[in-house]
Order: structure tokens, then C-alpha cells, then sequence
């Protein structure tokens, strides 16, 4: 299977907090030169909803719920999402051709079962969005999509692939983006005063830093699971920060909150990477993830206590 490099910003726009169809939507959006990075004002989802989400509720990383990318902010940047549905592909045919001509990409879901690039394939069954770019002469499609380390590449695949891609998905459906340029201008006052009005909303739920020890120490679940959750945990704290960063940078908040916050998302990481070296060596260094994990509480205290007093 040929893998192309697909070009964009590969730091930024990664799979650590937003989900597949979010991090393809806001690489195309970029690309058709739609102020995505405005919508990072409230990718701050507190540590005490991931944590009931990832642990408690056993979700799925993808599946973490928060404020961001939520439709009003969307139709802000003048961008409305909506799903078209049909029994085959052959079906929506029509309007994958339309949104490719318009868009540059279509959105479609399917089963990454049967894509020999996912590291599913012919082994697991799991909802995905691939972007279909272009349909060829010989009846091959090019399309964007993860590779292994989760970055984005371009790919061909015969059209019985993407049938069976798509036909074996239970929401067999696509997603449609529309578009109508929005000034800037028009833009920031409006998400400068949301992001204002989410700050004096926000609950700070530090619980989580301060508790992580019982949570290792809980006998109803092995080692693997609360490795691969705590995983999971640190992973979402670590993008959803990393991307606030961009907004912080785009408005020129001082340079200390955006210090303060890049070194969030870098400590996070670190705990990341260490729930990756226990889930392989099955040892945790106990002591190190625990001091680590009470440090963010301090760190976030911290930024945002200047972003409220900043935007006041």
C-alpha cells in the first residue's frame, strides 16, 4: 500500500484531543482558508470531565464530549456540518462529486476493517471518517486518511474497498460541509466575548491531580486497564491544552500565560508517555506519575488565574 505524505501542520492539528472527523475538518477548513484555530477559545475541557468520561465511563478517547467545535461556533466562521445518509455509496455519489468540487474533500464513514493502511485492518471493527479527494479514470479513489502514527497520508484505493468501507458502517453516512466566508472582523469580537463568557462559566475540577492515587490503587480493575485509561486521560490534557495554546497565540495573551499553558501540555505529555511505559513493561514509576500528576493542579491554577484576570 503506497503512502503519500499529505502536507499540513502536523503539530498542531494531531489526534491527541481532537477526533478524526474534527482533525480532518479543521486541516480542509485551514486549507480552504477558514479561521479554524478561533475555534480552540474552549478546548479546555477540565480535568475532572475527562476523567469521568475516560475512567469512569470506560469511553473511548475519540468519544470525549466537550464544548469545543460545537455548531454555533461553527456557523460563526460561516461553516454548517450535516449528515447525508443512503443505503449505498453509489447513492451519495452525486454529492461526494459536488462537495469535491466545492470543498477540495468529502467526509465519508465507514469500518476501517477493510483499509490495509489502518492497523485494524481484517482484525477489528470501528467507525472512522476518511476524506475522499479525488475519483480516478481507472475506478481508484485518492484519499486522506491516519497512517500507524496517526498522521495524516494520502492513499488510493479501488471503489469496491470504499463500498465495502462504507456499506459495513451501521450509520452508513457522510458528512457535508458548507461554507460562506466570514470577515475576521466579524469573527473575533464574537469569540473573544465567548471565550470570556466560558472562562467565568467554567468549573475548575482539580480533584483528579490531587486523587490519582487511589484511582491506581482500585482493585476493581487490572493494571492495563487503568494504565491504558490513565493513558488516555493525560493524552486529551495534553492536546486540548496544546491547542488552546494556539488560540492564546493568535489573540497575543502575554506571554507568560502562554508559557504557562505550553508547559501543561509538556508535563501532561510526559505522564502520557509514562502510562505508555507501564502498559508495555507493566511497571509504573509510582512516585514520579504521582508528584507529576499533583504539579499540573498548580500549573493550571496558575494560567488561569491570569486569563480571568487578563480578560477583566
Amino acid at each position: 500500500m503506497e503512502e503519500r505524505p499529505f502536507p499540513y501542520d502536523v503539530h498542531l492539528y494531531d489526534r491527541r484531543f481532537l477526533n478524526c472527523f474534527q482533525r480532518h475538518a479543521v486541516v480542509f477548513m485551514k486549507r480552504l482558508g477558514i479561521e479554524v484555530d478561533w475555534l480552540f477559545y474552549n478546548a479546555l475541557p477540565t480535568a475532572g470531565s475527562i476523567f469521568q468520561q475516560m475512567v469512569v465511563e470506560n469511553k473511548p478517547k475519540y468519544a470525549l464530549q466537550s464544548p469545543y467545535f460545537a455548531e454555533e461556533d461553527l456557523a460563526l466562521l460561516g461553516v454548517g456540518v450535516h449528515e447525508q445518509h443512503a443505503e449505498s455509496l453509489d447513492d451519495l455519489l452525486p454529492v461526494i462529486h459536488q462537495q469535491i468540487q466545492a470543498n477540495g474533500c468529502a467526509f465519508l464513514s465507514g469500518d476501517v476493517y477493510y483499509f490495509a493502511h489502518c492497523p485494524e485492518y481484517r482484525s477489528k471493527h470501528a467507525q472512522h471518517v476518511v476524506v475522499l479527494r479525488q475519483a480516478n479514470a481507472n475506478g481508484t479513489w485518492d484519499i486522506v486518511d491516519d497512517n500507524a502514527a496517526s498522521v495524516l497520508c494520502e492513499y488510493r484505493y479501488p471503489q469496491e474497498v470504499l463500498d465495502q468501507f462504507f456499506q459495513n458502517d451501521g450509520g452508513r453516512r457522510m458528512f457535508c460541509l458548507e461554507w460562506t466566508p466570514t470577515p475576521l472582523s466579524d469573527i473575533e469580537p464574537v469569540i473573544r466575548r465567548r471565550h470570556e463568557t466560558f472562562l467565568n462559566n467554567r468549573t475548575d475540577d482539580t480533584w483528579f491531580y490531587h486523587n490519582l492515587e487511589p484511582v491506581l490503587d482500585n482493585s476493581l480493575a487490572c493494571d492495563t486497564t487503568k494504565y491504558r485509561a490513565l493513558h488516555d486521560v493525560f493524552t486529551l490534557l495534553a492536546g486540548s491544552r496544546h491547542c488552546f495554546a494556539r488560540y492564546l497565540a493568535i489573540t497575543a495573551a502575554p506571554d507568560v500565560i502562554q508559557e504557562r499553558v505550553a508547559r501543561f501540555a509538556e508535563e501532561a505529555s510526559v505522564l502520557k508517555s509514562l502510562m505508555v511505559m507501564a502498559q508495555v513493561t507493566g511497571k509504573l514509576r509510582r512516585r514520579d506519575v504521582l508528584e507529576r500528576c499533583a504539579a499540573l493542579a498548580g500549573l493550571e491554577a496558575d494560567y488561569l488565574n491570569d486569563l480571568r484576570v487578563a480578560s477583566n
